[in-house]
């Protein structure tokens, strides 16, 4: 069952630190400690063999798998090596280490008497999807490990259950970001529901309560990014806001400010480039977000047109469509 440590309200930009190597120092002229946040992300969780998917779109999120060896054609009957069935409604992908698999799966309950969510608004006006539903009903939030050869389950907990804050899609799921994991621990984001580290043995080592923000009615639509031992999320409620989780703790280390848009409104997915973060906004906004030792916008770049794919970055240059072009960018030295 759930273990949260409560967090408050919705977390301003909250950075919540994340290298194991981080040490407490004495602020000086107080005798006091703090947490000493390094300047730099560390390196990219590794990937130690070719059999692990440890992610959202695999190693590095960069959606290539190089095993030539799958299968071109497959059905019911032809080149199903097993089955296993599956309770409740889950989007998230499947992340793999040696020889497990991890899922999430959402189970709908009962009515909750006078429970629903939350008013949203679009440019001051009430907005409502017309496909939203959930927040009415009780709701059990599972985690899972499944065996690689057999498809046997090899243990299941309960993360979260109760009352869920926002609707979601009618074709969505409470359980659709992908879980993330280093080989030693794994990692499942439920939003408003929390993030919840796990060892490979089904043992809750810690559950963080984010607080409560929106998603408009539509649901969770990101998924948690590991880098060095920084857990990154992208959450919002109105004025932007990340958090940076300790993947050891899961403990808030420093809080911040907050990018000047609505992430909730973001389209792209965010990328860790050069140790910084990237964020595009439908606005035509990208933002460079330091990773420390506090909170600061490090670059600000704008068009005149939306974003709403994720950028591609090659040979020093940044491919960035926007709604009518596809630009290129990069120093003239840069240049193809």
């Amino acid at each position: 069952m759930s273990k949260l440590t409560s967090k408050g309200a919705v977390l301003a930009l909250v950075a919540v630190a994340a290298l194991l190597s981080w040490h407490t120092a004495a602020e000086p002229g107080t005798g006091a400690e703090k947490a000493a946040f390094p300047a730099t992300l560390g390196e990219p969780a590794g990937v130690s063999a070719a059999d692990n998917w440890p992610q959202f779109r695999g190693p590095g999120g960069l959606g290539i798998a190089e095993d030539a060896g799958v299968p071109r054609s497959w059905s019911e009957t032809e080149n199903i090596v097993w089955k296993a069935e599956i309770e409740g409604l889950g989007h998230s992908s499947p992340v793999i280490w040696g020889d497990t698999i991890f899922l999430t799966t959402a189970l709908e309950g009962e009515t909750i008497p006078g429970a629903g969510a939350p008013t949203h608004y679009i440019g001051g006006q009430v907005f409502k999807h017309p496909q939203a539903m959930g927040s009415d009903r009780r709701h059990t939030l599972k985690v899972m490990a499944l065996d690689r050869a057999s498809g046997e389950v090899l243990w299941s907990d309960v993360a979260y259950e109760g009352r869920v804050y926002d609707d979601r899609h009618r074709g969505a799921s409470y359980a659709s970001a992908t879980a993330v994991t280093d080989g030693e621990r794994v990692y499942f984001y439920f939003g408003s529901q929390g993030v919840y580290a796990y060892d490979f043995d089904g043992h809750q080592v810690w559950g963080t309560d984010l607080g409560d923000f929106s998603c408009f009615g539509v649901g969770l639509g990101t998924s948690p990014v590991l880098y060095g031992n920084v857990l990154i999320l992208q959450i919002d409620d109105g004025e932007g806001a990340g958090s940076f989780i300790d993947a050891a703790t899961g403990d808030v280390a420093y809080q911040g400010g907050r990018i000047p848009v609505p992430a909730s409104m973001l389209m792209s997915s965010l990328l860790v480039v050069d140790g910084k973060i990237m964020l595009s906004t439908p606005e035509g906004d990208t933002f460079w977000i330091a990773t420390g030792p506090e909170f600061s916008i490090a670059g600000h770049n704008s068009l005149d047109e939306p974003i709403l794919t994720t950028p591609a970055i090659v040979g020093g240059m940044i491919y960035l469509r926007g709604r009518t072009h596809l630009y290129a960018i990069g120093s003239v030295d840069n240049e193809p």
